[in-house]
């Protein structure tokens, strides 16, 4: 499960957070995002564990909660949209869906429309 953690200190650490989220569960990752040029936090970071029970015990328990003077707020971490696309476009390949530019069966026949020109 990917969580998401807003509103760090730019001294919060990767470590930081991996402390305070095993105290729930197995953490797998814990990253705080960085800027590409400067290498300074970008104030927010996530966190993956194991098990969808422990990360939802992490985020009641952190929800609201301080680390390092400031309140972060913790919940469930969106999954991207190029991601999504990406994992419903495998999903479409799999089951032998007709990718969008194809009518579907048993569709009419789309009308055309031809303009009349005045002779």
């Amino acid at each position: 499960m990917k969580i998401y953690v807003g509103n760090l200190e730019a001294a919060v650490s990767g470590s930081d957070l991996r402390a305070a989220f095993g105290v729930y569960g197995d953490v797998v990752s814990a990253k705080v995002s960085t800027d590409y040029s400067t290498g300074a936090s970008r104030g927010f970071g996530f966190v993956e564990m194991t098990i969808r029970g422990q990360g939802e015990a992490a985020i009641h328990g952190l929800d609201g909660k301080g680390l390092r003077w400031r309140v972060m707020p913790v919940q469930e971490g969106r999954t991207s949209l190029r991601l999504r696309h990406k994992q419903m476009s495998a999903a479409l390949a799999a089951s032998g869906a007709k990718s969008s530019g194809e009518r579907p069966q048993g569709g009419a026949p789309a009308k055309s429309i031809q303009a009349k020109s005045k002779a």
